[in-house]
């Protein structure tokens, strides 16, 4: 997420960036944040990596799109 992003700019130029999708309806249902929610053994190993914040935020997405406008991938 680049500083400049809101979230949902962020998953929408994500999507476009990984699949090539655009113009797609989009649904946040949930968004995830407690300050204690990352505590297992392998969370702790990013949260002690000094390029990452100890906060994680992650917003839950829908999308509706046509399934003949995706090539799905085997």
């Amino acid at each position: 997420m680049y500083g400049n992003e809101t979230l949902d700019e962020t998953v929408t130029s994500g999507l476009k960036e990984l699949r090539g999708l655009t113009n797609l309806y989009k649904q946040r249902f949930k968004a995830f944040g407690d300050q204690d929610r990352r505590t297992g053994d392998k969370d702790l190993l990013g949260i002690n990596n000094e390029k990452y914040n100890q906060r994680t935020i992650t917003g839950a997405y829908y999308f509706l799109l046509k399934i003949e406008e995706v090539a799905i991938k085997k």
